[in-house]
């Protein structure tokens, strides 16, 4: 990456170090230090189009003049939201000194419900872009080509900015192809295809109209977010500027923050869950109906890191790809177990 010329788009001064930070599939993320000062680069990915970028920025704009606790993106020095180069389009924020999180539930909890309010009170309207209900069935219908063995490099119908639609990446011989299909076989015909119709007709069931939706994936997870005196302070990373239903996003959060890690099997910790909903509450409402989209997440999911986790199994990013793998297992632990839905039964209601 030429960070020079991404140094002197913003007027930075001389570029003294940078170091790449993990990012997800939507972005990647540089630590940069110049002679002017500390900051963040964000570097979309191709298949970002520009009016959801300037999208994303606007909305941090929004959430920033709210007083949500943000970061909103720096102007190039000709006044653009983002610096568009021939490796892509940066966009730039000042660095934030900070601190991880340290169970800081009720915190966290009513700065997501914050953030649902202003997103749903967000005067924009997204087109084009996959909603929830069409996800789960372009994901179960992948999985079902997958394992009856069809070409999965050249399905068409998969969304935009799935990882198997770059035909560029997926230059596979015969033997590839193989070992990924006994891949999925193990892993699909366990779990997904018995069920594939089950599936289907849950999801024909939820009104998606019904719903309250706010304008973006919020992926309000803890490596997006930061803290300073037991208190949310920065939240970085909206990279999924589509509407989606309220309780989708709570229940990704509820994941990340709410598991029961001293156990070997997938399952909430129920004191976390109830003070982590009991604080998301206080401030917005959650249904039954709520419930049952939450659990049904937990499949969208699993099934959509496990696609994620295709891409850096075939770029040969090992770690990466049994890290997706795993987090896909534990999400689909926590859907086919009967107890999800009572402990967030008990947890809200």
């Amino acid at each position: 990456m030429k960070l020079n010329k991404i140094a002197k788009g913003y007027n930075l001064g001389k570029v003294i170090s940078s170091n790449e930070i993990i990012g997800g599939y939507n972005s990647r993320n540089y630590d940069l230090l110049t002679s002017k000062g500390h900051f963040f680069i964000r570097k979309f990915v191709s298949h970002r189009q520009k009016d959801q970028i300037k999208l994303e920025l606007n909305f941090l704009d929004y959430l920033k003049n709210e007083r949500f606790p943000c970061v909103p993106a720096l102007r190039t020095t000709e006044g653009d939201l983002y610096l568009n180069t021939l490796e892509g389009n940066f966009a730039l924020f000042e660095w934030q000194a900070s601190e991880p999180y340290d169970n800081q539930l009720e915190s966290t909890a009513l700065c997501l419900s914050q953030l649902h309010k202003l997103s749903t009170n967000y005067k924009r309207i997204v087109s084009g872009r996959d909603c929830l209900d069409k996800c789960f069935d372009n994901d179960i219908d992948c999985a079902k080509k997958i394992v009856s063995g069809n070409d999965i490099i050249h399905q068409s119908n998969l969304p935009i900015c799935h990882p198997l639609k770059n035909k560029e990446l997926f230059k596979i011989n015969e033997i590839n192809k193989i070992n990924i299909r006994r891949l999925f076989k193990e892993y699909f015909n366990n779990f997904i295809v018995p069920k594939a119709n089950e599936y289907s007709k849950i999801v024909s069931l939820f009104e998606y109209s019904s719903f309250n939706k706010p304008i973006i994936h919020g992926d309000f997870i803890a490596r997006n977010i930061s803290y300073k005196n037991e208190a949310v302070f920065c939240v970085y990373d909206f990279d999924s500027m589509r509407e989606d239903v309220l309780a989708a996003d709570l229940a990704i959060s509820i994941f990340d923050f709410c598991l029961d890690t001293k156990k070997k099997e997938t399952v909430f910790n129920q004191k976390k869950l109830s003070a982590f909903i009991d604080a998301y509450k206080s401030k917005l409402p959650i249904t039954k109906k709520d419930i049952k989209l939450m659990k049904l997440t937990y499949l969208n999911g699993a099934l959509n890191l496990f696609f994620f986790g295709l891409n850096h199994f075939f770029l040969k990013n090992d770690n990466r790809y049994l890290n997706l793998l795993n987090v896909s297992e534990k999400l689909a632990s926590l859907y086919s177990n009967p107890d999800t839905e009572n402990q967030l039964c008990e947890a809200t209601l």
